[in-house]
């Protein structure tokens, strides 16, 4: 991921968290009563629009390094000539 990204975990997420690593116990903080773990992602994570887009360019170039062209009227579709008979490909949906 290119920005930077924060995710805040609260509540039972942050026990979690710390018994899959014991030195995030020391980055909890209380916040109006609950704890609360803030955590820089350096990944794509599900659910982000960052990693949406992240998916698209690396399952596109995959694509266009098979030889389709991403269609100029709906760059979710790729298109290749193979025999003389126009194949698709969904890139996204």
């Amino acid at each position: 991921m290119n920005d930077y990204t924060l995710l805040k975990f609260t509540g039972e997420s942050v026990d979690i968290m710390c018994k899959m690593n014991l030195k995030y116990e020391e980055y909890v903080i209380m916040e109006t009563g609950r704890k609360v773990l803030y955590v820089q992602l350096l990944k794509a994570l599900f659910g982000c629009v960052v990693s949406t887009l992240l998916w698209y360019e690396l399952f596109s170039g995959y694509v266009k390094e098979m030889g389709f062209e991403i269609n100029p009227y709906d760059s979710c579709i790729a298109n290749k000539i193979i025999d003389n008979k126009m194949h698709y490909s969904v890139v996204c949906r």
